[in-house]
């Protein structure tokens, strides 16, 4: 020790040593010199720890205390301070001191007295006033204290705010007077020391109340009772979300029973039927749900092929669901019948099930798809609602619970320590932890409190719901809370009901949203209750916009020919409370103008007493259906007329070869400038168009493809249009994408339908008009229609003509059918052979007197250009050409003119002549130089079939094909099949005078 600290110790500690309170002396730089024993006491340190050291050093923090300031100040201003203060030590332990601090030659002398325990009296007495005010103003129900005399002696606040103008306590209303209370009950309550429950309702003027209304006598220490305490607890939202319950469990049921569709649901697992509505018992020839319920569908019989059933559930397996899948069921009487079906895996509560909504579209009966089934209506159960206080010391972690929470928690009262910890692992149920760990952190610095909702798990294991509410805080000298108050309410039974309507919601949402139609619900004013997701897809309204309004406002119908609207569809099922039915006549103007064509259906929604409160409309989209079964009818109607066509150019194609044949070479031995010279050339002009009508008999038939090569579209659009307006009055614009995507097409045939389409459309503007050409790149990422995803070219043309009337638009493509009278109906019909043949398609939309619009889809090329054999070394010299037809005009024509042209000419019949004299030939020194061989021999080897066979003998002889037949495959691509090239019968001397040259001179 140093020499002013053993100074000290020697003047002080005679007078101080042994008094009761704590005594220290302190320099002016906070250093003890000296401390006694109770001060050594209570600052929980050896005289060694503290003599020497500053309250700083000892005290992390001391510098901010209130204490300190007071220490200070008397070192300072050498005056006395005297304070109370709590002081919480370095190993957390707090406590109450009384404190006075008097300056002394050394610096200042401090004195101080435990008054923990004083504190702690006092604060138990505050807060325990607290609490009961606390509970009795806070409290959400209506409390009212009487006397023996009947007298009232307290209402809370909640009561006065309720009763308002109608009760006064100096005027002594009762709560009483108010509603239909037995007379002489306060007597039976206070006499006999029941306590009484039941439910009264309150008439006001906003509606009723309702309210649990619970007396019971108050006891004093000596068992007497000194009054009674009436609590009305409010459950009108309780009651109300009941009412509505019921009401919404009726309208979901008889909308289930209602819909026009077969509904099922069944186990995943299983396949056990849990339920199915009426119609799908109408549908399958069952009695009622008896018979299905609990069954599976194979048990049943049902399943009426057992392989497409399995692809179905694979499906769903691998997707979670199946849209618009076909399956045939056999009904109960043993009827084979076929359904649409959707089916969706569905989850309730953990579950797997399989929710089914069926159509019988054997006999096109269009009806509407599903609602899921509900489950049985939701229940609740009554309780009384029961209220606790706590308080929460938040230094301490220790919780004052009230008798009624205790209860509420299943907590003993004579085990529970009252610690926060234990009620957080004994109670709180696991998964709502950490949200009640959070809000107490949140708690104790909130401005305005939050309530709460947990759950908590009894020691039962049954579990409740609880309210928290915090209320009152007490906060320290530096602003922290020490301790929280507040309210906590079972609303357990509330919990469930709003739980359970939100589960029935959630499987109304579910039913519509695996439905695959569009749904609209109405009320009986027509105005519109509910919207499903495909239902604002097809109007272009949302679900927000359209609750409601009028449903004429969102649901626009008129007929698809006569654009007339039908009677209001909702008002009409209302008036007579009958099921309606539209046809595909019905067409669906959105909210964007857009013209969607429909089959809808309605049923009225009807209460117990069957009066009609509503009304349900289903209805899908048919657009792309009736595309399908159009392009399948006019697919019929081209495979008829190209057999017809086949058949017919071919032998026709040969006749013209034998004629215009013949008339060539009749022309080589005329006189030139002579008059039969003339007339045999005015003879071959009508060559070409003869030819010309052949090929578009022949773009009708069968097998047929056509000769693609990979190239750009641009100069096809432009040469073929300026080409076909030639001197027409009609202005032209060309807009066309600079990237255009080049494309695998057959030219000839592409522009053969550009001219067949600009010229119906120049003469729809036979006065002038405009023409607009676009041509743009697209992908369709899903298969619509007859199109296929993929990348495609549109190419658009656009005109300002009369337009096409709506009653004869879908048979524009028809073969010969035409509105001209001098057309032969084969122009479009030939353009959409050619484009289907090419996997596009045509699609054409028309307005009267405003202009027609004509799409033309072609796919994009997604690989190079189709590989063509090696040809062989042409020869330089002339030599021996074989021949082979069927035809002996044909072969004698094709023999002339090979032999003016230097050649010697050697025939064959069929493919087996062909091959014996090749191999007869390799042992002589005049080889063949080249084949031309018929396509088809009929009853013998034709040259499709001699070919494969002549290349096995010689791979490198020039042999061409010939034939009428200009569509067949080996036609479009002769190399692919082994030809070096083709020749198109008819064909005249120079159409083989240049496929000779280009090969063999």
């Amino acid at each position: 020790m140093r020499q002013s600290e053993i100074c000290a110790h020697e003047r002080y500690n005679p007078i101080f040593g042994h008094m009761l309170e704590g005594v220290q002396v302190i320099d002016f730089e906070h250093k003890c010199l000296y401390v006694n024993d109770a001060a050594i006491r209570q600052n929980k340190y050896s005289r060694e720890e503290l003599i020497g050291f500053t309250q700083m050093e000892k005290y992390p923090g001391i510098e901010q205390t209130l204490i300190f300031n007071k220490i200070k100040t008397t070192l300072i201003q050498r005056t006395s301070q005297q304070s109370e203060n709590a002081f919480t030590f370095p190993d957390g332990t707090c406590g109450w001191y009384e404190v006075r601090i008097i300056p002394v030659p050394e610096g200042a002398l401090i004195l101080s007295l435990v008054i923990t325990e004083k504190k702690h009296a006092q604060d138990i007495l505050l807060e325990t006033t607290k609490q009961i005010r606390a509970i009795l103003d806070n409290t959400p129900a209506l409390v009212y204290i009487k006397g023996l005399n009947g007298k009232l002696q307290f209402v809370n606040k909640k009561l006065k705010s309720f009763f308002g103008d109608q009760f006064n306590i100096t005027e002594q209303s009762n709560p009483e007077s108010l509603v239909d209370y037995p007379e002489g009950e306060d007597i039976t309550v206070i006499t006999n020391k029941e306590t009484i429950t039941k439910e009264v309702t309150f008439q006001q003027s906003y509606g009723n109340q309702y309210y649990y209304a619970t007396k019971f006598p108050l006891i004093d220490r000596n068992g007497d009772a000194y009054g009674m305490c009436g609590i009305l607890t409010d459950f009108t939202e309780y009651k109300k979300t009941q009412i509505k319950h019921q009401e919404s469990e009726h309208k979901f049921s008889y909308l289930f029973q209602s819909v026009p569709a077969g509904i099922s649901l069944s186990e995943a697992e299983s396949g056990i039927f849990h339920d199915v509505n009426q119609k799908w018992l109408e549908f399958t020839g069952f009695n009622s749900k008896e018979d299905v319920i609990g069954k599976t569908i194979s048990g049943l019989g049902l399943i009426g092929d057992e392989k497409q059933y399995s692809q179905i559930i694979e499906s769903l397996n691998a997707n979670d669901f199946v849209k618009n899948g076909e399956i045939n069921i056999r009904t109960r009487t043993g009827n084979s019948r076929t359904f649409l079906v959707n089916l969706s895996n569905i989850f309730i509560d953990g579950k797997k099930y399989i929710l089914t909504t069926c159509n019988d579209i054997t006999e096109l009966n269009r009806t509407l798809e599903a609602l899921n089934e509900s489950e049985k209506n939701l229940r609740h159960s009554q309780a009384i609602a029961h209220l606790g206080h706590w308080t929460w010391n938040t230094i301490t972690n220790e919780v004052q619970c009230s008798d009624e929470m205790k209860r509420i928690f299943g907590l003993d009262p004579d085990s529970f320590s009252g610690n926060l910890t234990e009620i957080i692992d004994q109670r709180i149920f696991p998964d709502d932890r950490d949200k009640f760990i959070e809000a107490g952190k949140a708690a104790p610095v909130q401005e305005s409190q939050v309530p709460i909702e947990y759950r908590i798990v009894l020691p039962g294991g049954s579990i409740r719901y609880i309210l928290a509410i915090p209320g009152d805080r007490n906060i320290d000298e530096n602003g922290n809370t020490v301790k929280l108050s507040g309210i906590i309410q079972d609303i357990t039974d509330r919990k469930i009901a709003e739980l359970k309507l939100i589960e029935e919601k959630e499987r109304l949402a579910v039913t519509l949203r695996s439905i695959g139609d569009g749904v609209i619900a109405t009320d009986v004013s027509g105005n519109i209750t509910m919207l499903n997701g495909v239902a604002e897809q097809l109007t272009g309204w949302t679900s927000e916009e359209a609750l409601g309004r009028p449903i004429s406002d969102i649901f626009n119908i008129v007929h698809k020919t006569t654009g007339l609207e039908y009677e209001k569809q909702a008002q009409s099922i209302i008036r007579t409370g009958l099921d309606t039915e539209l046809s595909n006549n019905s067409r669906l103007i959105s909210r964007r103008k857009k013209v969607i064509l429909l089959e809808n259906s309605g049923s009225p929604i009807k209460n117990n007493s069957g009066d009609v409160i509503g009304v349900v409309i289903v209805f899908r989209d048919i657009t792309e259906k009736q595309k399908l079964i159009q392009s399948a009818q006019r697919a019929d109607k081209l495979e008829a007329i190209g057999i017809l066509a086949g058949g017919i150019a071919h032998d026709f194609n040969n006749l013209l070869g034998g004629i215009f044949g013949y008339i060539d070479i009749a022309r080589m031995y005329c006189e030139p400038g002579s008059k039969i010279e003339k007339n045999i050339n005015k003879a071959l002009d009508t060559f070409t168009a003869a030819k010309d009508l052949t090929q578009k008999l022949l773009t009708f038939s069968k097998g047929g493809a056509p000769d693609r090569k990979k190239t750009s579209l641009k100069p096809v659009l432009k040469d073929k249009t300026l080409c076909s307006l030639g001197e027409s009055r009609t202005t032209c614009v060309f807009n066309l994408q600079d990237d255009l995507w080049q494309c695998d097409i057959d030219e000839y045939q592409i522009g053969q339908v550009v001219e067949n389409v600009v010229t119906n459309a120049l003469e729809a503007m036979p006065q002038g008009g405009s023409l607009i050409v676009s041509a743009n790149n697209k992908t369709i990422h899903e298969n619509s229609g007859v199109l296929n995803k993929g990348n495609y070219v549109i190419c658009t043309f656009q005109d300002t003509g009369n337009g096409i009337p709506q009653n004869i638009i879908s048979s524009i493509f028809d073969p010969f059918f035409t509105t001209k009278p001098k057309g032969n109906g084969l122009g479009l019909s030939t353009a959409y052979s050619i484009i289907r043949k090419h996997d596009g398609d045509i699609i054409v939309e028309s307005d009267i007197d405003k202009g027609t619009t004509v799409h033309v889809y072609i796919p994009a090329s997604s690989a190079n250009a189709i590989p063509t054999i090696e040809k062989p070394e042409p020869a330089r010299k002339h030599g021996k050409v074989m021949v082979m037809d069927d035809e002996e005009f044909i072969r004698e024509i094709l023999g002339d003119m090979l032999k003016s042209m230097g050649f010697e000419v050697d025939f064959a019949l069929n493919g087996q002549e062909v091959l014996q004299k090749l191999q007869q030939s390799h042992t002589q020194p005049d080889n063949y130089k080249a084949v031309i061989m018929d396509l088809t021999i009929p009853g013998a080897m034709g040259g499709k079939e001699t070919i494969r066979k002549l290349r096995e003998l010689n791979s490198k002889i020039p042999a061409f094909v010939s034939s009428g037949y200009a569509d067949d495959p080996v036609m479009a691509d002769p190399n692919r099949f082994g030809f070096t090239d083709k020749i198109q019968k008819p064909f005249r001397k120079k159409d083989l005078q240049e496929l000779i040259t280009r090969h063999l001179m």
